[in-house]
Formats: C-alpha cells, sequence, structure tokens
C-alpha cells in the first residue's frame, strides 16, 4: 500500500486481500486479510476502526448505494 491522504503510514508495506466464494446460502462469502505489519503496536488495533468503516462502505456499494472511496488514489490529484 502506498501512502496518500488518511492512509496511516503503518500501513506502508502491507497487503490487503480479498477472497469471494459462493455460498451454500447462494450467496458470497467474503474474507478479508490485512498482513505484513512490521509489529502489534497501539496502530494495529486502530486499524479496526477504519476497516470497519471499509466494510460498510463496500457494503453500501454492493447494495447500490455507495459512498465514494475512503482513500484518495495518488494519480488523482
Amino acid at each position: 500500500m502506498r501512502a496518500g491522504p488518511r492512509v496511516p503510514p503503518e500501513w506502508l508495506g502491507t497487503k490487503v486481500s480479498f477472497d469471494l466464494t459462493p455460498a451454500a446460502s447462494g450467496g458470497v462469502d467474503l474474507r478479508f486479510a490485512h498482513a505484513n505489519w512490521r509489529e502489534a503496536d497501539q496502530n494495529y488495533a486502530q486499524c479496526n476502526t477504519v476497516w470497519g468503516d471499509l466494510m460498510h462502505r463496500l457494503r453500501d456499494a454492493a447494495e447500490g448505494h455507495g459512498r465514494g472511496p475512503y482513500f484518495e488514489r495518488l494519480d488523482q490529484r
């Protein structure tokens, strides 16, 4: 992950991954990981708040009510 507005510096060098698989109910299961943390400090715990917001944004977008990106792209400034 690259630095940009609202991107915590501790996230630099980490890897975010998503895995979508069909669910037995007919829906889709989403599993995600946020790996390659340098250390588990207070910033590691703080990212739960950011991930909570990101998951709500993902749900809203899937339901057709997108709120836009949480992070700004560096190439669109």
